[in-house]
């Protein structure tokens, strides 16, 4: 099995997998105790149960977080199998198909993309700042972040990764990159860079959960095809994070200028969509 997956169940001890299972299925993207309705014991996640790669609980032991994860596991008898690399292997990947239908898109997938299937998009040239309202409508979200001038055509769509790599490859082909969870010293210092450069590419900043939530909505739909006999139901985690407004109700933009390509000072940083 791939890394990511290895058959791993957490909590009480693997027996409980072939004992317990039977009574209900919940699977989302990020296990947590307050998202745990009666009942529904064995979850499938997408993303690691104690906070690294491969759940190595290593210094964690006197935790007092991670002791009141395990006591609620312990208590409610559950079983947590993460599903990650098979799911993000599978043809077409679906994480992205999740994502492609929650944005609309599906029919402006890109065949023989870089990257997962559903992941790049080309469609009718739009603004940016009109692209960014759709996504950040279709996918709910209230911590994106955007780089690039609102006016930029945008017609060629990927979702990158989170490391600086994918950014500096992908630009080349794309105007518009979705980027979850990249670092803030590296990707977007580029991204933002190039835009001041008078790149006219752009870039919107998403919440890891947001990208990839909705794929596993979309794994609940597929588990129901051939476990009829055992209930699953698809539990949203929701978006982690939340915002100030101002007194306009808009989030407070930055106070600071940066210098454009022409050396003169950009408003770019104060720009808020409406």
């Amino acid at each position: 099995m791939a890394s990511g997956d290895r058959g791993r169940v957490q909590g009480r001890q693997s027996r409980y997998a072939s004992e317990r299972h039977r009574d209900h299925v919940r699977v989302h993207s990020q296990p947590a105790p307050a998202r745990h309705p009666a009942g529904k014991n064995f979850i499938v996640t997408h993303e690691p149960t104690f906070y690294n790669h491969f759940d190595d609980t290593k210094g964690l032991e006197d935790d007092p977080v991670y002791r009141y994860k395990q006591e609620f596991i312990r208590k409610n008898n559950l079983v947590l199998w993460r599903f990650h690399d098979h799911w993000h292997a599978r043809k077409p990947d679906g994480i992205f198909v999740g994502f492609a239908r929650t944005l609309g898109w599906e029919a402006f997938a890109m065949k023989g993309a870089p990257g997962a299937s559903h992941s790049s998009f080309v469609m009718p040239p739009r603004p940016f700042a009109e692209v960014a309202r759709e996504i950040r409508s279709r996918l709910n979200t209230r911590s994106m972040r955007l780089i690039g001038d609102p006016n930029t055509p945008i017609s060629k769509v990927c979702t990158m990764g989170h490391e600086l790599s994918g950014a500096v490859r992908l630009v080349r082909d794309f105007d518009l990159l979705l980027a979850p969870e990249v670092r803030e010293w590296d990707s977007v210092e580029y991204l933002r860079d190039l835009a001041v450069a008078g790149g006219n590419k752009a870039a919107a900043i998403l919440a890891h959960e947001r990208v990839e939530e909705f794929g596993m909505e979309e794994c609940a739909t597929w588990l129901r095809t051939f476990v009829p006999e055992v209930p699953v139901e698809y539990i949203p985690s929701g978006e982690p994070f939340w915002g100030i407004p101002n007194n306009k109700g808009q989030a407070r933009p930055s106070n600071r200028s940066r210098p454009g390509a022409n050396g003169k000072s950009s408003n770019e940083d104060r720009r808020v969509i409406r």
